[in-house]
């Protein structure tokens, strides 16, 4: 009798432990997998255990947001550039552009890169067509600059390059061929433009690495501006 009492309560001691790690597993990653800190469904394989699935940033709509476009007949060499301002950082978002048409179709070179000093492009304004918009009325204007087609400044470390065709002339009619990197993904971090009037990222129009082979270009993007 003693025999079954004593494991009778070994397998009470069992089941009351075992609740005890169930409950505190529980409380850590919430039910279903949620993280209640993160409010996120967790990924289990391969990568940690408490990493959300998305790696966007949170509040990234509470940052004041630029959109801006720019074009250039015949096309320049740098076909934008982004300026920060001098004591917030900027946040690249999302980048378009395209190499237009001319009258021998080829495939041009776009690249992405940042820049040391300050380009001599014009400054894109607040204008009614083009130029910058600021997608909040209530949020300030852009504290660096954002220039259009032009000539960039110094160049410095490459973050992308890609092949965009140029379209001949000679076709009546064709679908746009415009190119748009978003870097809002959720897979990699946004480029970031430190504080500072000589750091800055272009995006520029070249055939092998040289000289524009369009005659016409376009650039765009949204970006976002922030405490450093």
């Amino acid at each position: 009798m003693m025999k079954k009492l004593g494991i009778a309560f070994l397998a009470l001691c069992t089941l009351m432990l075992l609740g005890t790690i169930i409950k505190s597993a529980w409380a850590q990653s919430g039910p279903f997998g949620l993280d209640p800190l993160l409010q996120s469904p967790t990924v289990g394989f391969g990568t940690h255990p408490r990493k959300p699935l998305s790696n966007a940033p949170t509040n990234i709509y509470d940052k004041p947001t630029y959109y801006f476009a720019a074009s250039s007949t015949p096309a320049a060499a740098s076909l934008c550039e982004i300026e920060a301002g001098p004591s917030l950082r900027v946040r690249v978002r999302r980048l378009c552009f395209a190499s237009g048409t001319a009258a021998t179709g080829a495939a041009a070179t776009i690249t992405i890169q940042r820049t040391t000093a300050a380009g001599a492009a014009t400054a894109l304004t607040y204008a009614a067509s083009g130029g910058i918009t600021i997608a909040d009325p209530a949020d300030p204007a852009f504290s660096g600059i954002i220039r259009g087609a032009g000539t960039a400044g110094t160049a410095g470390q490459t973050i992308d390059v890609r092949a965009s065709p140029v379209v001949t002339t000679t076709l009546t009619a064709h679908l746009p061929v415009t190119q748009c990197v978003n870097y809002d993904d959720g897979l990699f971090k946004s480029p970031i433009i430190p504080p500072g009037v000589t750091n800055g990222i272009s995006v520029n129009l070249s055939a092998a690495g040289t000289t524009p082979v369009a005659a016409t270009a376009s650039c765009s993007g949204a970006i976002t501006e922030e405490v450093y």
